[in-house]
């Protein structure tokens, strides 16, 4: 386990808050295990934390999020060997919620660590029996060692990001959309219709620009909050062009 000081060189060096790190630290501890176990294969990763993880977007995020390609018997019995693993590691863990919902499975994980609590959300998205989209993906970083785990495919995880805009428009979610605009190889899998683009266009416009500002810079590195006032503009741009 990484030590404290360590965590907060890390800190400074990414210009973000100590619990931003600090639960991104868990979140690789917690990947690494999870994708160590049999049967993980069958849940794909994806959403914001994909992003930043696995793509490198500046932007920190909350939740782990899934595609799961099993039922909610076969992500408790991988969870319950991941909380173990991370218990040995040093942790202090406890599951807080573990249910299954509407359209798949819920989990929180509470995690104490150097004498503050870190909740890993794992949101799960069932579609057992679908086709196995998943790509398997080396994770290196300044956190944890080296280690595979495996994607939803990128066509799909941009897809999914535009239908989030679409659909709720949080402030983080027009931070991703500028992400994946340039970035080439997310931005190639982008194929969004006119319809779509209008919805998000009009998200865009009557975005709260102090909400946009206030949340975004929690999660984004101090070097990137000059973007925030232009992001409304840039967004609109890339996209007409797009």
């Amino acid at each position: 386990m990484l030590d404290k000081i360590t965590l907060e060189k890390l800190t400074v060096k990414e210009q973000t808050n100590y619990e931003n790190i600090l639960r991104e630290y868990v979140q690789n501890i917690f990947l690494r295990s999870f994708y160590a176990q049999a049967g993980s294969e069958n849940f794909l990763f994806k959403g914001g934390t994909a992003l930043k993880i696995v793509f490198r977007s500046p932007r920190f995020s909350e939740d782990l999020d899934f595609t799961g390609l099993s039922d909610s018997k076969s992500y408790e019995k991988i969870l319950e060997n991941v909380l173990y693993d991370l218990e040995c590691d040093g942790m202090d863990v406890s599951l807080s919620e573990s249910k299954k919902t509407t359209g798949g499975h819920l989990a929180n994980i509470a995690v104490q660590i150097y004498g503050q609590s870190i909740i890993i959300k794992n949101q799960i998205s069932m579609r057992v029996g679908g086709e196995k989209l998943g790509e398997n993906v080396i994770v290196s970083n300044d956190l944890v060692p080296t280690y595979n785990l495996i994607i939803l495919d990128k066509k799909t995880i941009v897809s999914e990001k535009i239908n989030a805009l679409a659909l709720r428009a949080k402030p983080r979610d027009f931070f991703d959309l500028h992400f994946i605009l340039i970035n080439h190889d997310l931005r190639e899998k982008l194929n969004i219709d006119e319809n779509t683009r209008n919805i998000v266009l009009k998200r865009i416009e009557s975005q709260d620009k102090r909400l946009l500002e206030s949340e975004l810079k929690v999660f984004l590195p101090r070097s990137f909050w000059r973007i925030i006032d232009d992001l409304p503009t840039v967004l609109k741009r890339d996209l007409m062009s797009n």
